[in-house]
């Protein structure tokens, strides 16, 4: 599959391919789970429901969440002693 078949399934709106770092964002139902992280699952292992699959980094449980309620982790190169000036 190309990445233009790829685009042209998931639709407009965020998209996410398996090993992303995700933090799940904005739930109601299960509002316990909002500011967990998780590593997107490969999509063979996505449900058919239109949801992606998240394997939550802390409990190692699997959850299905819609695009809407996830956002990317980005890198805190500050965590990491001796990676930049910032942290000297």
């Amino acid at each position: 599959m190309t990445e233009a078949d790829l685009a042209e399934e998931l639709g407009p709106g965020p998209s996410f391919a398996p090993g992303d770092e995700v933090t799940i964002t904005g739930l109601r139902g299960s509002s316990e789970l909002n500011g967990e992280a998780g590593i997107v699952k490969p999509r063979e292992e996505w449900p058919d429901n239109g949801r992606i699959g998240v394997l939550l980094l802390m409990s190692q449980r699997s959850v299905s969440v819609n695009a809407a309620n996830l956002r990317r982790r980005s890198l805190d190169l500050g965590r990491h002693a001796g990676t930049s000036d910032a942290c000297r």
